[in-house]
């Protein structure tokens, strides 16, 4: 069913949001599923001698096996992860809110994508405790961008937002997630002692963001916005993608220790 429903959502993703590599995420990763229940039924109901590993369809076949259990293992446990942090209630009081850019429409207008983090930027701005508290857009331009993302945000809290245009800092260089906190960390320190950041970003993005800021050692929370049903699993499948890659040493020994194991047997 999972395999479906990932072939599923693939298509309804193309069709809103266009043919692109990312987009085509969730519809390869259905397919690939799909092929190895195929090719599993078919090991397991034919005379095929599934565990003699002596020859290498059979040996294939067990590394397949034994990368489905350590993957689908390693993606319940990212699952687990990031629902525990996006639940857990934050109580502190922050200097900053840092919004994460993302692509313009037409390359200058902010993407519903992107302007539902602004308004939840905003409502954690209307909703602080901290009468001192500014918002830093944080996002460079583009090559077929016309202004930064940085500046295409800010017109938009200016123009559809109560927010004073004062209490919005642009950080208009950062072209990645790294370069979003690590620029808006400098422009923070500049303007309050020790600060306090809440980075908001959509739902899927947090978990990596959060891994972000610890490794800068930055002090801040993650805040998620409303993501559209049709895109999460797609987005969540390279959160998890890039999460694996950040631990690749950890999946370089668990596929040692297999091949060791098929040597010696």
């Amino acid at each position: 069913m999972g395999a479906i429903f990932l072939i599923f959502n693939g298509c309804i993703l193309l069709k809103k949001e266009g043919a692109s590599k990312t987009n085509l995420v969730s519809l390869s990763l259905g397919v690939s599923v799909l092929a190895f229940y195929v090719v599993t039924f078919y090991y397991l109901t034919s005379e095929t001698k599934v565990f003699n590993v002596n020859t290498l369809s059979n040996v294939i076949f067990v590394i397949a096996v034994y990368s489905y259990l350590i993957f689908c293992t390693a993606f319940i446990a990212f699952m687990l992860y990031s629902f525990i942090y996006l639940t857990v209630p934050n109580k502190k009081i922050y200097d900053f809110i840092i919004v994460h850019g993302a692509g313009l429409r037409d390359g200058e207008y902010v993407t519903p994508l992107l302007r539902q983090r602004i308004e939840k930027a905003v409502e954690a701005y209307l909703n602080s405790s901290n009468p001192y508290i500014k918002i830093i857009v944080s996002g460079g331009q583009g090559p077929d961008e016309k202004i930064s993302e940085a500046q295409a945000m800010a017109n938009y809290i200016e123009s559809r937002t109560s927010v004073p245009i004062d209490r919005v800092i642009l950080e208009d260089k950062s072209t990645t997630t790294y370069e979003n906190l690590l620029f808006s960390k400098a422009l923070g320190k500049k303007l309050v002692d020790n600060p306090k950041f809440l980075f908001v970003t959509n739902n899927y993005h947090v978990y990596r963001t959060s891994a972000y800021a610890r490794k800068i050692k930055m002090d801040g929370d993650g805040l998620g916005c409303r993501t559209a049903g049709y895109y999460i699993p797609s987005a969540f499948i390279r959160e998890f993608i890039a999460a694996c890659v950040k631990i690749k040493w950890a999946f370089v020994v668990l596929y040692t220790l297999l091949f060791i194991f098929l040597f010696v047997i």
